[in-house]
């Protein structure tokens, strides 16, 4: 809930370093009742929510808005699956249709606005 912009750049640098097979990135999500709710809300706040995780439903203070909570996700993932040996990693394992169609749809979603 105290993450900033930069810290979440070292963590997504952190995974480039590991290199693993594939990597996933969420937006903080404050769960009613959790341990951290209390002080996830001292920290930030709730914002409506469509169920999707990967939209936000929580902005904490060190950020300024939704939109640059997105744009920081999509970057991870662009930082990310969009380096050469990745790419290339994940391309030559595919296998069939299901995976060539969700491999189509995650390049789609990374080359989206």
């Amino acid at each position: 809930p105290t993450e900033t912009p930069e810290m979440a750049r070292e963590t997504i640098d952190f995974a480039c370093e590991l290199d693993p097979d594939y990597t996933s990135y969420f937006p903080f999500h404050v769960w009613p009742g959790a341990p951290i709710e209390k002080f996830a809300l001292e920290n930030g706040r709730n914002l409506e929510w469509d169920g999707n995780t990967f939209t936000p439903s929580y902005i904490p203070d060190t950020f300024e808005s939704v939109d640059q909570i997105e744009a920081l996700v999509k970057e991870a993932y662009r930082r990310f699956y969009l380096r050469p040996c990745v790419f290339w990693r994940t391309f030559k394992g595919l296998r069939y249709y299901s995976g060539w169609h969700r491999a189509f749809e995650g390049v789609q979603y990374l080359l989206s606005q």
